[in-house]
C-alpha cells in the first residue's frame, strides 16, 4: 500500500502571495498607528491671555479669534451673546476660558 501525501489547502505559489500581502498590511498598519501618536492637537497647545471685566459673550469670541484661530458658531436663539461676563485668565487653554466664562454666565 502506498502512502500518499496529504493536499495542501492552498496551493504553494498561492500562499507565498497571501503571505506576502497580509506582511505589507501589517507593516502599512503598523505605520498608520505610529503616526497618530506624534503630535499634540492645536487645541491643546494654544495659550489665551484675557483680561476683560462686564463685556459681552460676542465680544469676548472676538477677542478670542484675534489671538488664535479659533472660530465660534453658535445658534442665536440658544446662546444669548449680550448677557455680560469677566474673564481674567494668563496662560490658559481654550477649555479653561470657556469654563470660566460659562461659568460665570450661569450665576
Amino acid at each position: 500500500m502506498k502512502k500518499s501525501k496529504p493536499k495542501q489547502a492552498i496551493p504553494l505559489p498561492d500562499c507565498k502571495k497571501l503571505l506576502r500581502i497580509m506582511k505589507l498590511v501589517l507593516i502599512c498598519l503598523l505605520l498608520g498607528t505610529n503616526m497618530m501618536w506624534g503630535r499634540q492637537a492645536y487645541a491643546q497647545q494654544t495659550t489665551l491671555e484675557l483680561n476683560l471685566k462686564n463685556v459681552t459673550l460676542q465680544e469676548v469670541f472676538y477677542v478670542i479669534r484675534q489671538q488664535s484661530e479659533f472660530e465660534f458658531f453658535y445658534n442665536n436663539d440658544q446662546v444669548d451673546t449680550s448677557v455680560k461676563v469677566s474673564v481674567k485668565l494668563k496662560n490658559a487653554g481654550i477649555h479653561e476660558v470657556l469654563k470660566q466664562m460659562l461659568w460665570k454666565r450661569e450665576r
